[in-house]
């Protein structure tokens, strides 16, 4: 069973989420992450989160192939910028957060 899309415009207004600039979700992409990389580029883009209803060709951990059927799950990566901080010390971040992920879903959804 599928489940429903995701209600874009209410994520993007909920108080809870206002520490991001922006919040973009799509249908379908290559990789979240690898869209927003590309908008790193621009020095000004920071706090920003992109969520993929599918997912047809990302890279999970020890570049190993990385797909999400439609609905399936969420695919999300986010974009912060932090001053100071070398990129190489964070190599535990994304890891850590999807744990935090899970256990806030867990506490909210009562699963």
């Amino acid at each position: 069973m599928n489940r429903a899309p995701i209600d874009a415009p209410r994520l993007s207004s909920s108080p809870a989420l206002s520490f991001y600039e922006r919040i973009d979700v799509v249908e379908s992409t290559g990789s979240t992450n690898a869209d927003l990389v590309a908008r790193a580029a621009d020095p000004s883009v920071d706090r920003h989160a992109l969520l993929a209803e599918e997912q047809v060709s990302g890279r999970g951990r020890h570049a190993r192939a990385w797909v999400s059927p439609p609905r399936a799950q969420i695919s999300l990566s986010i974009l912060v910028r932090l001053p100071g901080i070398d990129p190489a010390a964070l190599g535990w971040l994304p890891l850590l957060t999807g744990i935090a992920v899970v256990d806030a879903l867990r506490a909210a959804a009562g699963l």
